[in-house]
């Protein structure tokens, strides 16, 4: 998606490198532009913070949060910390994590490393 069309479906002007922001109660969204366009999103919810990197998360009750269907997903690693899903569809890698001790759980989704 390119920046003008990301900043219309969120309602927030991008900063001077082009990434967007969106705060809220609930979360903090950073959708990371690479030129043009969004190459990364980054979606922390606040609302699971504390959490641990050697603490077990549900992956899919946090992606049925976001309204991702799991029926769309594919199921490709799970580390205490970090669940590793493709969605093949969209060809995108989806990455659900604690990034830190302490953090809140985090939902990234990325093409660049997408089938690897």
């Amino acid at each position: 998606m390119n920046i003008d069309r990301a900043e219309k479906a969120v309602g927030v002007k991008a900063n001077d490198v082009g990434n967007i922001i969106v705060e809220s109660d609930e979360c903090h969204m950073l959708l990371e532009a690479e030129g043009n366009f969004i190459s990364y999103v980054d979606i922390e919810l606040k609302r699971t913070a504390p959490h641990k990197q050697d603490q077990e998360f549900d992956s899919e009750s946090i992606l049925g949060a976001l309204s991702i269907s799991l029926s769309e997903l594919e199921f490709i690693r799970k580390k205490t910390h970090y669940h590793t899903y493709y969605d093949h569809r969209r060809r995108l890698k989806v990455g659900v994590s604690c990034q830190y001790d302490g953090a809140p759980i985090s939902v990234g989704f990325s093409s660049k490393y997408y089938g690897q």
